[in-house]
């Protein structure tokens, strides 16, 4: 993307990708990303332009970092949402006030589903 921005929307989930970064395609993204995202079609802000370019290695890890976050701080389930941030750190050991922030949402949302997100994988651990 050279300006603008590009929403690429996905079957439940979309994505903001901005200007500066290169998109790589959906089938460069691993294959748990490709799933969750599930694109059918992208949509151009009125100022967008953008190129054709082949995308770079690092280019591609951006792209997947860049991902990875808006999956944190999507619209989707919580307790998802947390199964996810264990692929960085165990939400056991950080505060609920350190979750809230990486996943956008409050404290007290954190506080009112890390009860049943507990449950849940030790019930998946039996």
């Amino acid at each position: 993307m050279e300006a603008g921005l590009v929403a690429i929307v996905g079957l439940e989930h979309s994505l903001a990708w901005p200007a500066g970064l290169v998109w790589p395609g959906v089938q460069a993204l691993p294959t748990d990303l490709r799933e969750w995202l599930a694109a059918v079609e992208t949509r151009l802000t009125p100022e967008a332009q953008w190129a054709f370019c082949a995308p770079s290695t690092r280019d591609i890890e951006v792209a997947v970092a860049l991902i990875q976050v808006q999956r944190l701080q999507s619209r989707g389930e919580m307790i998802d949402r947390m199964d996810y941030l264990t692929a960085w750190t165990n939400p056991n050991e950080c505060s609920h006030y350190t979750i809230a922030s990486l996943l956008g949402t409050s404290r007290e949302t954190v506080t009112k589903v890390v009860a049943r997100w507990r449950s849940r994988r030790s019930q998946a651990a039996d």
